[in-house]
């Protein structure tokens, strides 16, 4: 619902503010446990709060960030400035789309994936996030048979679940 998306909106641009600031903080500061605990809890929760939203680049980007941010906090990551540097360069893009999502965009990210790998190689062994395979959607506007909006159209159109919709046509299993 519009309210819904108005409380995500709401929520998301609090919980990057204060992520941005606990990144500056543990970057400038000596203490660095409490900054990188912040970090770590804002990310995770923007990455909920996008799941449940169903913004699968949020999302993704989101939970590559956080998978850094655990290898910084279990120790098997040094919470050094250039780390620090990639997580907060990370934040621009989330940022950027969380703007655009704000004003009635889909928030995608060009160039997610290449983000996502790039967290993934810096992450320690076993922390790095699994490969979500593409949507439909995703794939016709990856292949650019589709703009993001005709997709997003459809899928407003569409109301149920496209699994639930082959059930009820007798197409699928239940």
């Amino acid at each position: 619902t519009a309210e819904m998306v108005q409380g995500f909106i709401q929520e998301a641009d609090e919980l990057l503010e204060t992520a941005e600031q606990s990144l500056l903080s543990l970057e400038k500061g000596t203490e660095k446990e409490e900054p990188l605990q912040t970090a770590f809890r804002c990310i995770h929760s923007f990455k909920g709060n996008c799941g449940f939203m169903g913004y699968a680049d949020l999302e993704r980007l989101s939970h590559a960030m956080e998978n850094v941010l655990e290898g910084m906090r279990s120790g098997g990551l040094a919470s050094n400035s250039q780390n620090i540097g990639i997580l907060m360069r990370s934040l621009d893009p989330l940022n950027i789309a969380f703007a655009v999502l704000s004003q009635g965009g889909t928030g995608s990210i060009q160039g997610c994936e290449l983000m996502v790998e790039l967290l993934a190689d810096l992450a320690p062994e076993g922390t790095a996030p699994q490969k979500q395979p593409m949507k439909l959607g995703e794939i016709l506007v990856a292949t650019g048979q589709a703009t993001p909006e005709a997709v997003e159209k459809a899928l407003a159109m569409q109301g149920k679940p496209l699994g639930e919709m082959l059930v009820e046509m007798g197409a699928a299993p239940k």
